[in-house]
Parts: structure tokens; sequence; C-alpha cells
């Protein structure tokens, strides 16, 4: 997924204090430490359907699959080597990180089938990943370069599905 230095420092569904809200939440992503302007490619072929600038040089953007149903957020990258709209393949190099102090990048991946059974979900990476990409998560994990935000991993996935509606920790 990325090149050289990394580490994953949030596992999926890892909780977090939201300030503003005043109350705990379930971050849905894997969150990773990059070094500056790592490479990041496509994890499926699909079509880029989005492109979103939160702020300059910092930017979102989605990769949908044809089914319409899953859908891969890559967030907090600097730039995109691909525009909205277009197809890309597996592998293809679609952006690069953030050249900046902490060098974040999230990935979520979004299971919506509303049309189909009411239900939209964000899924935990590791349950769809390959096993390759588990077995990097897993070897992460295991290393001192796991960082959760609760001080370590229990595992790289606190659940296996986290509400679109309610992040909330009830």
């Amino acid at each position: 997924m990325v090149t050289a230095r990394y580490y994953c420092f949030s596992s999926f569904a890892d909780k977090v204090f939201d300030g503003v809200a005043g109350r705990y939440k379930y971050l849905p992503h894997y969150t990773y430490r990059l070094r500056a302007n790592a490479k990041i490619y496509a994890s499926m072929d699909g079509t880029i359907t989005r492109v979103i600038t939160q702020e300059p040089n910092d930017l979102e953007f989605h990769l949908s699959a044809g089914d319409d149903v899953w859908m891969l957020v890559y967030d907090h990258v600097a730039k995109v080597h691909v525009a909205e709209g277009a197809r890309v393949k597996a592998g293809d190099w679609i952006a690069t990180s953030l050249n900046e102090t902490t060098h974040r990048f999230e990935f979520q991946v979004n299971k919506d089938t509303r049309r189909i059974d009411n239900t939209s979900w964000h899924i935990c990476p590791r349950t769809i990943g390959s096993s390759s990409f588990n077995l990097f998560h897993e070897a992460v994990r295991a290393s001192n370069n796991a960082r959760a935000t609760d001080g370590g991993f229990v595992s790289v996935c606190e659940a296996e599905t986290v509400d679109p509606l309610n992040f909330y920790v009830p």
C-alpha cells in the first residue's frame, strides 16, 4: 500500500474522545503514519468517484467498485495522481502522502447495500483483506510500530463494523 517507513497507529473501531461532542466515538478506519511523500496505491479496481479538498494540500478521495456497493476512502493525502472519474487498477499509484509533521493517512472501507437491504456499514479492512494485507497488519500490530490511541492494540479490528450513522460509544 505504501512505500518504505510506515506504521499503523489506530486500529479499526479504536475509541477516541471527541472534544466537541464531549464523548467517545469509534474511528471507522485504519490510521497510518507515513514518511513524507510516500506513494499510495489503489487497493482495488474501480473509479475515482469524488475528490474533496479539506484544506490546502489535504485531500480525501473515494474509489468505488463498479457494483456501487464497495467504496474505499483515502483521507489526508497531498496529491491525487488520477482525476475524478478515472478508472484505476489495483496496484496503480494513485496518491502521495502529506509532506508535514504528522504524515497521517486514513484508509476506510464502506459497504452500502441500502438499495438492497437498507444497511450501510464501515467494514474492518481485515474482514475482507487479502492474506498479505492481513499478515502486514498482524506484523505491525506485533511490532514496536503499533501505536493505538489507547496505548496498544488488542487487535487491528476492535469491531467488525461501525454504523456510519452513529459513531458514538453508547
